[in-house]
């Protein structure tokens, strides 16, 4: 089968950096027998400096996800692997964003919102920066990390970011999860359905490398900025995406399934053509929906499923990577990413059981009056 793998990080063969734009003998360039960026600036008094920095990207991981419905609320759940060729201990995993986190807590908004719940909550000075709700609470971690959530977007609302890391980091560089190692554990649970998004993983490089004097200004300092913003190695989850209406409405949610799924073409998690055979059912079911013909939207829906399962067996499974045999694989070319699939599947499945309960629902209203 071929891989889907979803890359949003900079990509570092651009170096060295437009050179009309830095001063003379500014570079940042890419050692090839270690990976780190030499970083060459010139100080406050003109004098060319070199520092190094080591990348977060040395690592090879897998990233799985798994997702049910709970009584209407969907538990999201992750484990990782840092690969057995991994130059560097995992250390972090952030998603960014997340649209909608479940919690008996009220989440900030925006970044306002959040200073100010801080300071409401902090009772000394040296608590100012602790998060303004118990993250046990929000987000499920395994022993040994610990999770951040806070708004995504600086000005208007984006979801939720949360940030997760090892939490005993020593000057060796020895913890975090070692090469060939697993870790599961990290959760949360949402209101929204799952989509198709970005996993953000780190390994043990330099945070921020260290400079003799002030450092590194102006253009090569942006530059700089840029790899350490994006200083990670992506991979595709299920997050929460998709919002459902209240009262349900079948039709807008498989509006908001189909937006969504419009993206996964240009992502390469699925075929165009098989992304047009998709669209045209699922514009069926929307209006069907739309005119109180269940019966043409739940078949529709079924054929889309029908569909889905030609390409990828036993997509109720959890695990992510359990693809069909090695022979299939072998002879046929998958028009769809697996993880893609089994979040449709999911999703056309949610529509399906909420129809037939609110069809019970009146059937019952009907029947008591």
């Amino acid at each position: 089968m071929k891989k889907f793998i979803l890359v949003f990080g900079i990509v570092f063969a651009i170096i060295p950096l437009a050179s009309e734009a830095l001063s003379p003998g500014e570079s940042i360039v890419r050692d090839p027998n270690t990976d780190d960026y030499i970083i060459t600036y010139a100080n406050a008094v003109g004098r060319l400096k070199q520092s190094r920095f080591v990348p977060s990207t040395k690592i090879d991981p897998t990233l799985s996800s798994k997702f049910e419905n709970q009584r209407g609320l969907i538990r999201y759940r992750y484990a990782i692997k840092n690969g057995s060729g991994s130059k560097q201990p995992l250390i972090g995993l952030t998603f960014d964003p997340v649209s909608n986190l479940w919690t008996r807590t009220t989440l900030p908004r925006t970044g306002q919102e959040q200073t100010q719940a801080y300071i409401q909550n902090a009772t000394n000075p040296t608590q100012l920066m602790q998060m303004v709700v118990d993250n046990t609470r929000i987000v499920e971690t395994p022993t040994g990390w610990s999770c951040d959530v806070m708004p995504a977007g600086e000005a208007e609302w984006a979801g939720y970011r949360i940030a997760c890391s090892f939490d005993d980091l020593d000057e060796n560089k020895r913890n975090g999860l070692q090469a060939g190692n697993t870790i599961s554990g990290f959760g949360f649970y949402s209101t929204n359905l799952p989509g198709v998004g970005v996993g953000q993983l780190r390994g043990f490089g330099d945070m921020g490398p260290g400079f003799v004097d002030e450092g590194p200004d102006g253009e090569i300092s942006d530059q700089l900025e840029v790899i350490q913003k994006n200083d990670y190695v992506s991979r595709n989850a299920a997050v929460p995406t998709i919002a459902v209406p209240t009262p349900f409405d079948a039709a807008v949610v498989l509006d908001r399934v189909r937006s969504h799924v419009a993206t996964w073409s240009g992502k390469q998690l699925l075929d165009p053509a098989f992304a047009a055979q998709l669209d045209r059912y699922m514009v069926a079911a929307a209006e069907a929906y739309r005119l109180n013909n269940t019966k043409a939207g739940r078949e529709n829906v079924q054929t889309m499923r029908k569909l889905l399962a030609k390409e990828h067996h036993n997509l109720d499974r959890d695990a992510e990577d359990d693809d069909d045999s090695e022979e299939r694989k072998a002879v046929t070319r998958l028009s769809i990413d697996r993880l893609a699939a089994r979040v449709l599947d999911f999703d056309l499945r949610y529509v399906l059981k909420r129809m037939e309960r609110e069809h019970e629902e009146s059937e019952g209203k009907k029947g008591r009056d």
